[in-house]
Protein backbone atom coordinates (compact mmCIF):
# COMPACT_ATOMS: atom_id res chain seq x y z
CA UNK A 1 0.00 0.00 0.00
CA UNK A 2 2.86 2.39 0.78
CA UNK A 3 4.48 1.70 -2.56
CA UNK A 4 1.13 2.14 -4.31
CA UNK A 5 0.51 5.44 -2.55
CA UNK A 6 4.03 6.60 -3.33
CA UNK A 7 3.57 5.59 -6.97
CA UNK A 8 0.26 7.50 -7.12
CA UNK A 9 1.95 10.50 -5.54
CA UNK A 10 4.76 10.35 -8.09
CA UNK A 11 2.23 9.97 -10.89
CA UNK A 12 0.20 12.97 -9.72
CA UNK A 13 3.39 14.97 -9.23
CA UNK A 14 4.50 13.99 -12.71
CA UNK A 15 1.17 15.09 -14.15
CA UNK A 16 1.44 18.40 -12.30
CA UNK A 17 5.00 18.84 -13.48
CA UNK A 18 3.95 18.11 -17.05
CA UNK A 19 1.09 20.60 -16.75
CA UNK A 20 3.44 23.15 -15.21
CA UNK A 21 5.92 22.60 -18.02
CA UNK A 22 3.12 23.05 -20.55
CA UNK A 23 1.99 26.27 -18.82
CA UNK A 24 5.56 27.55 -18.61
CA UNK A 25 6.19 26.68 -22.24
CA UNK A 26 2.94 28.41 -23.23
CA UNK A 27 3.85 31.51 -21.21
CA UNK A 28 7.33 31.58 -22.71
CA UNK A 29 5.92 31.22 -26.20
CA UNK A 30 3.38 33.99 -25.56
CA UNK A 31 6.13 36.25 -24.19
CA UNK A 32 8.29 35.58 -27.22
CA UNK A 33 5.36 36.36 -29.51
CA UNK A 34 4.70 39.63 -27.67
CA UNK A 35 8.35 40.61 -27.90
CA UNK A 36 8.43 39.75 -31.59
CA UNK A 37 5.31 41.86 -32.17
CA UNK A 38 6.86 44.72 -30.22
CA UNK A 39 9.99 44.44 -32.31
CA UNK A 40 7.95 44.51 -35.52
CA UNK A 41 5.98 47.53 -34.27
CA UNK A 42 9.18 49.28 -33.24
CA UNK A 43 10.79 48.66 -36.60
CA UNK A 44 7.65 49.88 -38.38
CA UNK A 45 7.53 53.01 -36.19
CA UNK A 46 11.18 53.78 -36.83
CA UNK A 47 10.60 53.28 -40.52
CA UNK A 48 7.62 55.67 -40.47
CA UNK A 49 9.60 58.28 -38.56
CA UNK A 50 12.44 58.05 -41.00
CA UNK A 51 10.01 58.38 -43.91
CA UNK A 52 8.39 61.43 -42.30
CA UNK A 53 11.78 62.96 -41.62
CA UNK A 54 12.98 62.39 -45.14
CA UNK A 55 9.72 63.68 -46.60
CA UNK A 56 9.76 66.81 -44.46
CA UNK A 57 13.38 67.47 -45.26
CA UNK A 58 12.76 67.01 -48.96
CA UNK A 59 9.68 69.24 -48.84
CA UNK A 60 11.60 71.93 -47.00
CA UNK A 61 14.39 71.82 -49.51
CA UNK A 62 11.92 71.93 -52.35
CA UNK A 63 10.04 74.91 -50.88
CA UNK A 64 13.24 76.81 -50.25
CA UNK A 65 14.49 76.05 -53.71
CA UNK A 66 11.25 77.28 -55.25
CA UNK A 67 11.43 80.47 -53.22
CA UNK A 68 14.98 81.06 -54.31
CA UNK A 69 14.04 80.46 -57.92
CA UNK A 70 11.10 82.82 -57.75
CA UNK A 71 13.16 85.43 -55.94
CA UNK A 72 15.84 85.29 -58.56
CA UNK A 73 13.34 85.47 -61.35
CA UNK A 74 11.70 88.52 -59.81
CA UNK A 75 15.04 90.18 -59.25
CA UNK A 76 15.98 89.63 -62.86
CA UNK A 77 12.61 90.87 -64.08
CA UNK A 78 12.89 94.03 -62.00
CA UNK A 79 16.42 94.67 -63.20
CA UNK A 80 15.31 94.30 -66.81
CA UNK A 81 12.34 96.58 -66.19
CA UNK A 82 14.58 99.22 -64.64
CA UNK A 83 16.99 99.02 -67.59
CA UNK A 84 14.21 99.19 -70.10
CA UNK A 85 12.55 102.17 -68.38
CA UNK A 86 15.86 103.96 -68.16
CA UNK A 87 16.45 103.49 -71.90
CA UNK A 88 12.98 104.45 -73.08
CA UNK A 89 12.35 107.43 -70.81
CA UNK A 90 15.73 109.08 -71.04
CA UNK A 91 14.15 112.35 -72.07
CA UNK A 92 11.80 112.53 -69.09
CA UNK A 93 14.22 112.11 -66.23
CA UNK A 94 11.65 112.47 -63.43
CA UNK A 95 9.42 109.69 -64.75
CA UNK A 96 12.37 107.39 -65.06
CA UNK A 97 13.48 108.00 -61.49
CA UNK A 98 10.00 107.35 -60.13
CA UNK A 99 9.64 104.15 -62.12
CA UNK A 100 13.05 102.86 -60.99
CA UNK A 101 12.26 103.60 -57.37
CA UNK A 102 8.92 101.82 -57.72
CA UNK A 103 10.55 98.76 -59.18
CA UNK A 104 13.19 98.77 -56.43
CA UNK A 105 10.49 98.97 -53.79
CA UNK A 106 8.61 96.09 -55.38
CA UNK A 107 11.82 94.03 -55.49
CA UNK A 108 12.55 94.81 -51.85
CA UNK A 109 9.04 93.82 -50.75
CA UNK A 110 9.13 90.63 -52.81
CA UNK A 111 12.50 89.75 -51.32
CA UNK A 112 11.17 90.42 -47.84
CA UNK A 113 8.09 88.29 -48.44
CA UNK A 114 10.15 85.44 -49.83
CA UNK A 115 12.54 85.58 -46.89
CA UNK A 116 9.64 85.59 -44.45
CA UNK A 117 8.14 82.60 -46.20
CA UNK A 118 11.51 80.87 -46.04
CA UNK A 119 11.86 81.66 -42.38
CA UNK A 120 8.27 80.46 -41.74
CA UNK A 121 8.95 77.19 -43.48
CA UNK A 122 12.07 76.71 -41.32
CA UNK A 123 10.16 77.55 -38.17
CA UNK A 124 7.42 75.13 -39.18
CA UNK A 125 9.90 72.33 -39.74
CA UNK A 126 11.56 73.01 -36.39
CA UNK A 127 8.21 73.09 -34.60
CA UNK A 128 7.19 69.89 -36.32
CA UNK A 129 10.42 68.21 -35.31
CA UNK A 130 10.21 69.43 -31.74
CA UNK A 131 6.53 68.76 -31.19
CA UNK A 132 6.09 65.52 -33.13
CA UNK A 133 9.33 63.91 -34.16
CA UNK A 134 11.10 64.22 -30.83
CA UNK A 135 8.22 62.65 -28.83
CA UNK A 136 8.02 59.93 -31.42
CA UNK A 137 11.74 59.34 -31.07
CA UNK A 138 11.43 59.24 -27.28
CA UNK A 139 8.57 56.80 -27.60
CA UNK A 140 10.64 54.64 -29.91
CA UNK A 141 13.57 54.71 -27.45
CA UNK A 142 11.26 53.77 -24.57
CA UNK A 143 9.79 50.97 -26.62
CA UNK A 144 13.29 49.74 -27.38
CA UNK A 145 14.25 49.84 -23.70
CA UNK A 146 11.00 48.10 -22.82
CA UNK A 147 11.81 45.35 -25.27
CA UNK A 148 15.22 44.96 -23.64
CA UNK A 149 14.40 45.32 -19.94
CA UNK A 150 10.67 45.70 -19.70
CA UNK A 151 7.95 43.71 -17.99
CA UNK A 152 7.48 41.47 -20.99
CA UNK A 153 11.15 40.51 -20.93
CA UNK A 154 10.99 39.87 -17.19
CA UNK A 155 7.86 37.79 -17.68
CA UNK A 156 9.62 35.84 -20.39
CA UNK A 157 12.64 35.31 -18.11
CA UNK A 158 10.33 34.13 -15.32
CA UNK A 159 8.58 31.78 -17.75
CA UNK A 160 11.94 30.41 -18.89
CA UNK A 161 13.05 30.00 -15.27
CA UNK A 162 9.78 28.27 -14.47
CA UNK A 163 10.25 25.98 -17.44
CA UNK A 164 13.79 25.22 -16.28
CA UNK A 165 12.58 24.49 -12.75
CA UNK A 166 9.84 22.28 -14.13
CA UNK A 167 12.37 20.46 -16.29
CA UNK A 168 14.66 19.94 -13.29
CA UNK A 169 11.66 18.76 -11.28
CA UNK A 170 10.74 16.34 -14.03
CA UNK A 171 14.30 15.02 -14.11
CA UNK A 172 14.28 14.63 -10.32
CA UNK A 173 10.89 12.97 -10.59
CA UNK A 174 12.26 10.53 -13.16
CA UNK A 175 15.18 9.80 -10.82
CA UNK A 176 12.75 9.29 -7.94
CA UNK A 177 10.67 6.97 -10.11
CA UNK A 178 13.76 4.99 -11.03
CA UNK A 179 14.77 4.77 -7.37
CA UNK A 180 11.24 3.74 -6.38
CA UNK A 181 11.20 1.16 -9.18
CA UNK A 182 14.58 -0.18 -8.07
CA UNK A 183 13.41 -0.28 -4.45
CA UNK A 184 10.25 -2.10 -5.47
CA UNK A 185 12.26 -4.56 -7.54
CA UNK A 186 14.64 -5.06 -4.61
CA UNK A 187 11.69 -5.65 -2.28
CA UNK A 188 10.14 -8.11 -4.71
CA UNK A 189 13.50 -9.87 -5.06
CA UNK A 190 13.88 -9.98 -1.27
CA UNK A 191 10.36 -11.40 -0.95
CA UNK A 192 11.17 -14.01 -3.59
CA UNK A 193 14.37 -14.92 -1.76
CA UNK A 194 12.45 -15.08 1.51
CA UNK A 195 9.82 -17.34 -0.05
CA UNK A 196 12.56 -19.50 -1.55
CA UNK A 197 14.30 -19.69 1.83
CA UNK A 198 11.03 -20.60 3.57
CA UNK A 199 10.37 -23.22 0.92
CA UNK A 200 13.85 -24.68 1.37
CA UNK A 201 13.52 -24.67 5.16
CA UNK A 202 10.14 -26.38 4.90
CA UNK A 203 11.57 -28.88 2.45
CA UNK A 204 14.56 -29.57 4.71
CA UNK A 205 12.30 -29.96 7.75
CA UNK A 206 10.10 -32.38 5.82
CA UNK A 207 13.20 -34.23 4.67
CA UNK A 208 14.54 -34.42 8.23
CA UNK A 209 11.15 -35.59 9.46
CA UNK A 210 11.03 -38.26 6.77
CA UNK A 211 14.56 -39.32 7.69
CA UNK A 212 13.91 -39.37 11.44
CA UNK A 213 10.79 -41.54 11.13
CA UNK A 214 12.60 -44.51 9.47
CA UNK A 215 15.41 -44.17 12.02
CA UNK A 216 12.89 -44.19 14.83
CA UNK A 217 11.14 -47.16 13.28
CA UNK A 218 14.48 -48.86 12.78
CA UNK A 219 15.45 -48.15 16.40
CA UNK A 220 12.13 -49.53 17.65
CA UNK A 221 12.49 -52.62 15.49
CA UNK A 222 16.10 -53.17 16.65
CA UNK A 223 15.00 -52.68 20.25
CA UNK A 224 12.18 -55.19 19.82
CA UNK A 225 14.58 -57.62 18.16
CA UNK A 226 17.08 -57.21 20.99
CA UNK A 227 14.31 -57.65 23.54
CA UNK A 228 13.08 -60.81 21.83
CA UNK A 229 16.68 -62.14 21.71
CA UNK A 230 17.03 -61.42 25.41
CA UNK A 231 13.78 -63.25 26.14
CA UNK A 232 14.95 -66.23 24.11
CA UNK A 233 18.32 -66.26 25.92
CA UNK A 234 16.51 -66.02 29.22
CA UNK A 235 14.24 -68.93 28.34
CA UNK A 236 17.23 -71.01 27.28
CA UNK A 237 19.08 -70.17 30.49
CA UNK A 238 16.04 -71.12 32.54
CA UNK A 239 15.80 -74.46 30.78
CA UNK A 240 19.51 -75.16 31.20
CA UNK A 241 19.45 -74.23 34.87
CA UNK A 242 16.43 -76.47 35.57
CA UNK A 243 18.16 -79.29 33.74
CA UNK A 244 21.29 -78.87 35.83
CA UNK A 245 19.28 -78.83 39.05
CA UNK A 246 17.44 -81.96 38.07
CA UNK A 247 20.72 -83.74 37.33
CA UNK A 248 22.18 -82.59 40.61
CA UNK A 249 19.20 -83.98 42.50
CA UNK A 250 19.38 -87.19 40.58
CA UNK A 251 23.05 -87.91 41.20
CA UNK A 252 23.16 -86.16 44.62
CA UNK A 253 26.51 -84.56 44.17
CA UNK A 254 27.72 -83.15 47.52
CA UNK A 255 29.39 -80.12 45.95
CA UNK A 256 27.71 -76.87 45.31
CA UNK A 257 24.94 -77.02 42.72
CA UNK A 258 26.79 -74.47 40.63
CA UNK A 259 30.29 -75.88 41.01
CA UNK A 260 32.91 -76.58 38.38
CA UNK A 261 30.98 -79.54 36.96
CA UNK A 262 27.90 -77.34 36.36
CA UNK A 263 30.03 -74.69 34.68
CA UNK A 264 31.65 -77.33 32.49
CA UNK A 265 28.26 -78.81 31.65
CA UNK A 266 26.83 -75.33 31.02
CA UNK A 267 29.75 -74.44 28.76
CA UNK A 268 29.32 -77.71 26.86
CA UNK A 269 25.53 -77.41 26.36
CA UNK A 270 25.34 -73.71 25.37
CA UNK A 271 27.29 -73.39 22.15
CA UNK A 272 26.19 -69.87 21.30
CA UNK A 273 28.24 -68.26 24.14
CA UNK A 274 31.98 -67.80 23.85
CA UNK A 275 34.30 -69.89 26.01
CA UNK A 276 36.17 -67.88 28.58
CA UNK A 277 38.07 -68.93 31.69
CA UNK A 278 35.96 -67.90 34.66
CA UNK A 279 37.33 -67.81 38.11
CA UNK A 280 34.90 -69.81 40.30
CA UNK A 281 33.45 -67.93 43.18
CA UNK A 282 33.21 -71.14 45.34
CA UNK A 283 36.11 -73.24 46.57
CA UNK A 284 36.29 -77.01 45.91
CA UNK A 285 35.80 -77.99 49.50
CA UNK A 286 32.80 -80.25 50.16
CA UNK A 287 29.68 -78.46 51.27
CA UNK A 288 28.78 -78.94 54.90
CA UNK A 289 25.09 -78.43 54.36
CA UNK A 290 22.77 -80.43 52.30
CA UNK A 291 21.34 -78.89 49.19
CA UNK A 292 17.90 -79.39 50.69
CA UNK A 293 18.61 -77.07 53.62
CA UNK A 294 18.08 -73.37 53.30
CA UNK A 295 20.99 -71.08 52.54
CA UNK A 296 22.82 -69.45 55.37
CA UNK A 297 23.62 -65.77 55.45
CA UNK A 298 27.27 -66.57 54.62
CA UNK A 299 26.36 -68.75 51.71
CA UNK A 300 26.96 -66.92 48.42
CA UNK A 301 23.90 -66.32 46.30
CA UNK A 302 23.32 -68.42 43.26
CA UNK A 303 22.78 -65.40 41.01
CA UNK A 304 26.40 -64.35 41.57
CA UNK A 305 27.32 -66.97 38.97
CA UNK A 306 26.12 -65.16 35.85
CA UNK A 307 26.62 -67.21 32.70
CA UNK A 308 28.79 -65.65 30.10
CA UNK A 309 26.87 -63.84 27.35
CA UNK A 310 23.57 -63.58 29.29
CA UNK A 311 21.88 -60.80 31.23
CA UNK A 312 21.53 -60.74 35.02
CA UNK A 313 17.74 -60.82 34.78
CA UNK A 314 17.96 -64.12 32.97
CA UNK A 315 19.58 -65.75 35.99
CA UNK A 316 17.84 -64.17 38.97
CA UNK A 317 14.46 -65.74 38.33
CA UNK A 318 15.67 -69.38 38.18
CA UNK A 319 17.75 -68.90 41.30
CA UNK A 320 14.75 -67.64 43.20
CA UNK A 321 12.72 -70.60 42.05
CA UNK A 322 15.60 -72.86 43.10
CA UNK A 323 15.53 -71.43 46.60
CA UNK A 324 11.83 -72.06 46.92
CA UNK A 325 12.31 -75.61 45.68
CA UNK A 326 15.13 -76.19 48.13
CA UNK A 327 12.91 -75.21 51.03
Amino acid sequence: MCLLGYALYLLSTGILCMQGENFAAGAAMAGKEIIEKRKVQFVHLVKLLRQIESQVNSSQDEILQNLENHHGFLQKSIQKSIGLVSTLDSENHDTTVITVRLLQTISHHVTTVLRSVKDGVGDLIQALSHQMCNPMLEYAKGLKDDMKNGACVRLLAMANEMEKVMTDGRIELEDARKKARLAEEGKIEALCKLKETVRRVRKLSEHLTSLSEPKRGLGDSSFSEKFSDMEEDRTKDDKLLWGILKKKRKFKVPESPLGPEVLLYFGATKGTHKRKQVRPLFNHRPARRSCTSGPSPKTPLLNSLIPLGSSPSAVNQPVTSFRHTAH
